[in-house]
């Protein structure tokens, strides 16, 4: 009689365990259901890092290819510049400039007119100054050596009208006020240059300093001393030169005249 109720306890935990089998087993189900769900979307996320890093990794080859590109186009243009650059130096050294000159712009067609004006080429140099201030009539120093190049040819008139203009602009141009002194010597008007003379170099010392000007080998200073010898006024020639070798004692063209003037 007492192994009745054994046997039912027995049944009642089988029963019990079958219960608990039967509810697990669905959540083994699910639970291998999420795995593969999270392992698809780990697998889904991985693919779509690698395909937005692939994507950008393109994105720094098509940059560097482009910049490559504009590299390859600077190095042909800073090659075909210094061409053009070592094309416009040799034209600037031939002789036959003013034929060459319609395309250089007006500076640089004065600084080879005053290459060729210290070559004392003073017809080539008029040429290439009229053809810059055709271009700028606005450039002083063009002006300036238009008149210089027609002093040195004779023309004395002209010179002086274009030494004005450049007086007109700059009334203290030290170089305009010794080539008016230079045309008045050269014409005999000893007077008139003496202060044209003057007034260049008093300007110039006026500006750096008698120390300094003395230094700087100014025609004007010297076409001073030779006006002064010439009209006369030995005394002050005599002290303009005093004055220069005082500061500057080596300047060998001085010296001579200062020589001379105790003849």
């Amino acid at each position: 009689m007492r192994t009745r109720p054994k046997i039912t306890s027995a049944l009642v935990g089988l029963t019990i365990i079958a219960m608990v089998m039967t509810s697990i087993r669905p959540l083994k189900a699910q639970r291998s259901e999420l795995a593969n769900k999270q392992a698809n979307t780990d697998q889904q996320s991985r693919e779509e890092i690698e395909a937005a890093f692939d994507k950008r990794m393109e994105d720094y080859r098509d940059r560097i290819t482009r910049i490559e590109r504009q590299l390859d186009q600077l190095k042909r243009k800073f090659q075909k510049e210094m061409q053009n650059r070592e094309a416009t130096i040799d034209q600037l050294l031939r002789k036959d400039v003013p034929s060459q000159a319609e395309g250089l712009p007006a500076e640089v067609i004065a600084s080879q007119a005053w290459t060729v004006w210290r070559r004392r080429n003073y017809p080539e140099a008029y040429k290439l100054f009229t053809k810059a201030l055709e271009k700028d009539p606005s450039l002083t120093e063009s002006r300036n050596g238009l008149a210089w190049s027609m002093l040195h040819m004779r023309m004395y008139d002209k010179a002086a009208e274009e030494f004005d203009k450049v007086l007109e602009v700059k009334p203290d141009h030290g170089g305009a006020l010794n080539g008016l002194g230079q045309i008045k010597l050269a014409q005999g008007k000893y007077e008139l240059a003496v202060q044209e003379f003057e007034n260049a170099v008093e300007d110039v010392i006026d500006k750096v300093g008698e120390k300094k000007a003395a230094r700087m080998k100014m025609a004007a200073w010297v076409g001073l001393v030779r006006a002064l010898e010439a009209s006369g006024k030995t005394d002050q020639a005599i002290d303009w030169a005093d004055r220069l070798l005082k500061e500057n004692e080596d300047d060998d063209l001085v010296k001579k005249l200062r020589e001379s003037l105790n003849d």
